[in-house]
């Protein structure tokens, strides 16, 4: 059963307000929007809900304020927790541990060039992927570099022994999983294409969490297969180009406490 603040974000995702009159709790679903296991969920917790709106003494999206595009005001911002990533960083900046490696296998013929092309575009797609992470006098910046480029670097198993290659691929993966990144002159996320015979072949992302999580993978497999097919019929690639940026969330984070909205929820946490 989820918590009621995680029902909350899932409300939110999906426009579902709520708000509390009296013992009762008033749900604003937009058409489609809810289900019976939804309604289930929400029941279960009615109480807390109940609580948490009475506390904030407002409903559950009142003077919310949205994300926008800010424009120049926002450049360089960081989100909260990209600077706690940052920090945990300066403290061990050889181990590592906030690598996230990603691997998928590839069989059947491969256009090589058209692959380049695609990592190409999607760097220059997501900007943060070509971000700089600088400590200045009184905070930590981004910067975002828009010659930087990710090269597809590769690694041959083709020659290995049949029955020593898959070992051997596994320990490289390993070993590139731990070398560690420098934010302030490596973009964020290293690619790699491991041959491993004449049509076989493996994707190697390594990102760093300060770019990105989980989610992150699936939208760059998404991405990068679109490009792809794009480049290997010799066109040229469409994708939509994000209209709200990274910063533009960093600000919003870091200027939401101001608001309403905020306040209530400080004040709901300090009563904790």
């Amino acid at each position: 059963m989820k918590s009621a603040a995680a029902l909350l974000k899932v409300l939110a995702d999906r426009d579902i307000r709520i708000r509390a009159e009296d013992e009762r709790l008033i749900v604003d679903a937009p058409q489609g929007s809810s289900d019976e296991e939804l309604g289930s969920e929400i029941r279960a917790v009615k109480a807390d809900l109940l609580e948490i709106l009475r506390e904030a003494g407002t409903d559950s999206s009142a003077t919310e304020p949205p994300v926008v595009a800010i424009g120049p005001q926002a450049d360089g911002c960081i989100s909260p927790f990209q600077e706690r990533i940052w920090m945990l960083e300066q403290m061990r900046p050889d181990s590592g541990e906030n690598n996230l490696p990603g691997a998928w296998r590839l069989r059947g013929p491969l256009n090589e060039m058209a692959l380049q092309a695609a990592l190409s575009d999607f760097v220059r797609i997501h900007p943060m992927l070509r971000t700089r992470f600088l400590q200045g006098d009184s905070r930590i910046t981004r910067r975002d570099d828009p010659l930087a480029s990710v090269p597809l670097q590769g690694c041959d198993f083709s020659d290995t022994p049949e029955d020593q290659r898959e070992s051997e691929f596994q320990k490289w993966l390993e070993e590139m999983a731990r070398v560690p990144f420098d934010l302030s002159t490596d973009p964020p996320i290293r690619m790699y294409l491991a041959r491993l015979g004449p049509e076989e072949h493996a994707i190697y992302a390594l990102s760093h969490s300060i770019a990105w999580d989980g989610w992150c993978f699936d939208i760059m497999l998404e991405d990068l297969g679109h490009l792809y097919s794009a480049h290997c019929r010799r066109e040229n690639p469409q994708l939509p180009q994000p209209t709200i940026r990274y910063e533009d969330f960093a600000y919003w984070q870091r200027t939401r406490g101001q608001s309403d909205r905020g306040q209530a929820d400080m004040l709901f946490w300090q009563k904790r």
